[in-house]
């Protein structure tokens, strides 16, 4: 007889951890943050949402809001290994750096002044399969499959929940985002993170972006598509 499998957390930890009596017959479903659609559906309010509708405080659901992250880093703590848990907390909380510099690729450097992916890699894989991030990688030509095309050691990093990175930032930057006074390379990087966030919720979860080396030309987020290999610039958002 089949059976289900499900795991509830922040980390699916029978990647990381063993787990005894798993059944021959499995299924495997993925499992993301909702979307704003699934969230209404599901009549759910956030706990920084719910914070600052029965207390009008933005700073009372700043601090919620860093409660949970703080989550995240007791459970990375909790199911990687102790050589990783350390680097992998650093590479996860770098992603605001990462991305409002401006050049978006992640950079190695970034996470720790000097350092390379033979340090940091084994961490920023263990985050992937943890389903905390997701990879965007640049191509050297569109051409279907994009796949075959892509370059390994160049790649952006964005989280798989949105809300999360907008944690990450101060209380400050929080309010210049709902007043609509974020410019530049932050502004960017959110709106790219944004759309990322979107397209893997709607199972577009292979992600390419196309960024010549001169950097004169670049197109965000590249896409297959029954009809062939669709673009998507940022451009049109910002």
């Amino acid at each position: 007889m089949a059976r289900s499998h499900c795991e509830v957390g922040h980390i699916p930890f029978s990647r990381h951890k063993k787990v005894r009596h798993f059944h021959v017959a499995m299924e495997y479903v993925d499992m993301h943050a909702l979307d704003f659609e699934e969230f209404l559906w599901a009549n759910g309010v956030s706990e920084a949402v719910s914070v600052f509708l029965e207390n009008r405080s933005m700073v009372e659901a700043d601090q919620k809001q860093r409660a949970i992250l703080m989550d995240y880093i007791y459970d990375i703590a909790h199911y990687a290994e102790a050589d990783i848990k350390l680097k992998a907390e650093k590479c996860y909380f770098s992603l605001p750096d990462q991305l409002t510099k401006e050049n978006h690729k992640f950079q190695f450097s970034v996470v720790e002044k000097g350092s390379n992916a033979r340090k940091y890699k084994t961490s920023l894989e263990w985050l992937e399969n943890a389903d905390l991030i997701w990879r965007c990688y640049n191509v050297k030509t569109i051409q279907f499959p994009l796949q075959t095309y892509r370059d390994k050691t160049n790649f952006r990093v964005y989280p798989t929940d949105i809300g999360l990175l907008v944690g990450m930032f101060s209380y400050e930057v929080k309010v210049a985002i709902l007043e609509d006074r974020l410019a530049g390379g932050a502004r960017g990087g959110l709106y790219e993170a944004l759309v990322a966030d979107m397209l893997i919720k709607n199972d577009h979860k292979e992600l390419y972006f196309r960024k010549n080396e001169q950097a004169t030309f670049e197109i965000e987020f590249l896409r297959e598509t029954s009809e062939g290999i669709m673009p998507l610039y940022m451009a049109m958002f910002l």
